[in-house]
C-alpha cells in the first residue's frame, strides 16, 4: 500500500517531508527507479539538496538507462 501511495502521489511543497520519509523507507525493500525519483524530488522540495545529490549519483550508477530517461524528461 505504501508503494502504491508513493507511486501515485505527486511531490509538492506541502507533502515533501512525508514523501521523503516514505520514499526512504520504501527504498529499503523496493530499490527501483520510481522510488529513487520520488526520493530525489522530495529531498529537493524539502531542502535536502545534499541528500538529493547523493541519490542522483547512486541513481546514475545503478540505473543508467532510467537515469538518462529521467534527465531527458526534466528538460
Amino acid at each position: 500500500m505504501r508503494f502504491a501511495e508513493l507511486a501515485l502521489t505527486d511531490v509538492t511543497p506541502a507533502n515533501a517531508e512525508r514523501m521523503y520519509e516514505m520514499a526512504r523507507s520504501t527504498l529499503h525493500f523496493s530499490p527501483e527507479p520510481g522510488v529513487i525519483i520520488k526520493l530525489i524530488e522530495s529531498a529537493r522540495r524539502s531542502g535536502r539538496s545534499r541528500e538529493a545529490h547523493a541519490e542522483i549519483k547512486r541513481f546514475r550508477v545503478a540505473f543508467p538507462v532510467e537515469y538518462e530517461r529521467w534527465l531527458k524528461g526534466r528538460r
